[in-house]
């Protein structure tokens, strides 16, 4: 018997050439195209989210949250086409990659984002259309805002200084870019589910709007652009363009 096809819940935020502006629902749209895992997506309300965070999906009538433990579902549910073949030496390598965009980079994006007014501006309209509240949904923004900037606060990276969460962004993201060097992929000549984290924080980078230490870096590395227009062509080819937007040439800086 054929299974359902799994339902993935995240917010319409596809803009500035991304196929959505967080990059954990890129992550995970990208492990379902690469595996080969039919999904439908729907929209996402984070409060009724099973962790209150997006995206979470429904699968085997449940309801999955946290995008590294979907993704753990998935492969068990569905076999693991993408990674089986690794040593246990790529996982390490993965992992560290991984957990470094994840729990390192992602407070800096948070900040970059939400706590700086440049960044803020250029999410604010899709926000903006997404959420209830008729007139009063400006308020509604500037408290999910507040509150925001107080959980960088409590995590740490909201302490800093702007010029400094440029800096730990701009080392993360260096650091990934060495590790990938001018291989296919990042661990080799094979996509890895590795990849779709690094492609959703590195695309983040490379196409969100401003201009900042990490993305001056990663627009003048030539092999990691390859590898982003690579991934894009493969599994987000109507977003080429917007990233590209004269195929062979560098895309286009904000």
């Amino acid at each position: 018997m054929k299974s359902k096809p799994v339902i993935l819940r995240q917010p319409p935020l596809t803009g500035y050439g991304l196929p959505n502006l967080s990059p954990s629902c890129v992550k995970l749209e990208l492990y379902l195209k690469a595996a080969n895992i039919e999904y439908i997506v729907k929209p996402a309300d984070p409060r009724k989210a099973p962790k209150r965070m997006v995206p979470w999906v429904h699968v085997d009538g449940c309801e999955l949250g946290d995008s590294q433990l979907i993704i753990e579902y998935l492969k068990q549910r569905f076999g693991d086409p993408l990674d089986a073949h690794l040593s246990n030496t790529d996982k390490v390598t993965g992992h560290l990659v991984r957990r470094t965009l994840e729990e390192g980079t992602y407070w800096c994006f948070l900040c970059q984002r939400w706590v700086e007014d440049d960044g803020f501006a250029a999410l604010k309209p899709f926000f903006m259309k997404m959420l209830p509240g008729g007139p009063l949904k400006g308020l509604l923004l500037a408290f999910i805002r507040r509150q925001t900037r107080q959980r960088a606060i409590s995590q740490g990276a909201g302490r800093h200084s702007r010029a400094e969460v440029e800096s730990m962004a701009a080392q993360d993201v260096a650091a990934v870019v060495a590790t990938l060097g001018d291989k296919p992929f990042l661990l080799g000549d094979r996509f890895t589910s590795y990849d779709c984290c690094v492609y959703a924080f590195l695309s983040a980078v490379a196409f969100f709007p401003g201009t900042n230490a990490s993305k001056t870096f990663l627009l003048s590395q030539p092999p990691a652009m390859d590898y982003l227009r690579r991934i894009t062509e493969s599994y987000f080819p109507s977003l080429l363009r917007a990233q590209f937007p004269v195929i062979g040439s560098s895309p286009t800086v904000f």
